[in-house]
């Protein structure tokens, strides 16, 4: 992928899909995520980030672990190569593509352009997995209502549709995205707010950012999505918001309740972030006395490029 390496990037529940790009189970905007670019990995490893990324009703993992990660607003934004508002003009007869999903050609007016090269119009082929889509694209169309979109180009294949592009309804009855720091949005004003500051904390240069899986605190979000016993967390920016959580977690300066999964996951999390102190503290992990940590930070370190030895098992 241009510009960062790839990652990992929302209230719905989950609808399972396949999409062969990477080597990945991925489900974005049903609200499941998982590492792209697993293929990097030993296979053994790769198979247990790929359980990141299994819906609850299909799980094969090393660990019997299911489980999701709810996409903040900051990974909507940041996994997208062009981010606008607008609203649909016309839509198309829906189609699948090569790996089975449906898709929906639409073109928008555009309002307002957050990311990318700014222009009056564009056709995107809309992701979305709802029982009602099609009535709800027409219902889109038909109202008027101002969409968030994120389009992705970057990673085209040369056999999937150009254009691929998920969407948020700003003027739905009701709405919930979350910002990667776990505050809840319930307007439209603070969810356009928050994807605008996302938009320009990105780097100049960059095309999408990497976005991982970080855990949620213990009892957070009671009452809402992130309160069910599935999700662990949000999807949000290799950043360095994120690399204080993962390394707060790593530390044990979060409130208790981070297990071994939690910390393996958030050593995974730090090989997204290429800095010296990062790369210094992966080390520590490395020499440290948790066999299975010591080995999700060498792995950190490889997709950091760094050269490292892999470290002794127990047994040896």
């Amino acid at each position: 992928m241009d510009g960062a390496r790839a990652g990992v990037g929302a209230g719905e529940r989950m609808i399972f899909r396949v999409l062969a790009r990477a080597g990945c189970v991925f489900a974005r905007r049903a609200g499941l995520y998982c590492v792209r670019g697993t293929l990097e990995m030993p296979i053994w490893h790769s198979m247990r980030v790929l359980s990141w990324c299994m819906a609850p009703v299909l799980c094969v993992s090393l660990h019997a672990q299911v489980f999701d990660c709810v996409r903040s607003i900051d990974a909507f934004v940041a996994d997208g190569d062009v981010v606008v508002v607008g609203r649909i003009t016309t839509s198309g007869n829906s189609f699948h593509d090569a790996y089975g999903t449906k898709l929906y050609p639409i073109t928008l007016r555009v309002d307002e352009t957050l990311r990318g090269e700014a222009a009056r119009s564009l056709d995107v082929n809309l992701i979305l997995e709802f029982a009602n889509s099609d009535e709800r694209i027409r219902g889109w169309r038909e109202h008027g209502n101002r969409l968030l979109i994120a389009i992705e180009h970057s990673a085209q294949r040369a056999d999937r549709p150009p254009g691929l592009a998920e969407a948020i309804d700003l003027d739905a009855t009701s709405i919930a995205e979350w910002r990667a720091d776990f505050v809840l949005l319930k307007t439209k004003h603070d969810v356009l707010e928050a994807a605008r500051e996302e938009a320009r904390r990105i780097p100049a240069g960059v095309a999408r950012m990497d976005i991982v899986c970080i855990d949620k605190d213990k009892g957070f979000g009671q009452g809402t999505n992130l309160a069910d016993t599935m999700t662990i967390g949000l999807v949000v920016p290799a950043d360095d918001r994120m690399e204080a959580r993962a390394r707060s977690i790593l530390n044990g300066s979060r409130e208790p309740g981070f297990g071994s999964d939690s910390m393996y996951r958030s050593v995974e999390a730090l090989g997204h972030i290429d800095s010296e102190e990062n790369t210094r503290f992966l080390k520590q992990v490395l020499h440290g006395s948790d066999e299975r940590l010591r080995w999700g930070a060498y792995y950190a370190l490889q997709r950091l490029g760094v050269p490292v030895t892999a470290p002794q098992s127990a047994s040896h």
